[in-house]
């Protein structure tokens, strides 16, 4: 039937970047499980996870180490899920060097808005401050932002039964969570959320425009010049290649629902 084949079961491969960050996550959070049974006093979101009151004592790695923590099981299973198959598809779309500077640009923005808005309007509030901010939730965030964009028309199947075009679907992931972090006991965390979707957003938006006139330039090379970083770089290779509607004969033959770039 013509809807077993438009809803196929599509799983793309766990890249390298994202099983990195799948297994680091995991890792930490065995330890912290361990460490939360041995001292009961003792837990590691207070270190890596990122803190205002923590930062002020000088400990600024906790920028980069708060992903690490995990709220429980459930809600890390849930964001590997997305890192794995909504991060795959777009590492495989922008080039493994893009999609590291997408997450790295994700982290950071999230922390600075993190801190900015703490350190604004809950600078006076002693428990605000103190309760870390932790989690891969803003990535996915992201991640999700950038797959609506890239996919927006795929069809998929929400929980497996209602057949939904990405874009809806991604943005339905990304109201369910907010409003999981809005009315949960870590609802300070939805602040960073919303500032890694908006630096995951101008970074996509900036980033595709480069890619615009690293293909151009690219192309104006001739093959085998070590300019052009190899003769034979191709789509899968060096990820140059701009999708646009209907361009790319290779890719859209058989379906109009493509990436679409920031023009």
């Amino acid at each position: 039937m013509q809807g077993d084949q438009q809803y196929q079961t599509y799983i793309p491969p766990l890249t390298k970047i994202n099983k990195t960050i799948i297994v680091m996550t995991a890792t930490v959070f065995i330890i912290s499980s361990i460490f939360s049974l041995m001292a009961k006093n003792f837990s590691l979101a207070q270190y890596l996870g990122l803190s205002i009151g923590m930062l002020t004592k000088g400990h600024l790695y906790q920028i980069f180490t708060y992903p690490l923590i995990q709220d429980g099981l459930l809600s890390f299973i849930f964001n590997a899920l997305i890192i794995w198959f909504v991060g795959g598809d777009i590492e495989n779309e922008l080039g493994k060097k893009l999609y590291t500077a997408l997450l790295s640009t994700t982290i950071l923005g999230a922390a600075v808005t993190y801190i900015i808005v703490m350190s604004i309007f809950f600078r006076d509030n002693l428990l605000a401050t103190s309760i870390p901010f932790i989690g891969l939730s803003g990535i996915c965030y992201a991640l999700l932002l950038i797959y609506s964009f890239l996919y927006g028309e795929r069809p998929l199947l929400f929980m497996l039964i209602f057949p939904m075009k990405a874009k809806y679907f991604c943005w339905l992931l990304i109201g369910i969570e907010l409003y999981m972090s809005i009315f949960s006991a870590s609802s300070k965390n939805s602040i960073g959320h919303l500032g890694a979707m908006l630096f995951s957003f101008l970074f996509f938006r900036y980033a595709t425009k480069i890619r615009k006139i690293w293909a151009y330039t690219s192309s104006k090379i001739p093959l085998g010049d070590p300019r052009r970083g190899g003769s034979n770089r191709g789509r899968s290779g060096g990820h140059l290649h701009i999708v646009k509607d209907n361009q790319d004969d290779n890719y859209n033959s058989q379906s109009n629902n493509g990436p679409k770039y920031w023009q």
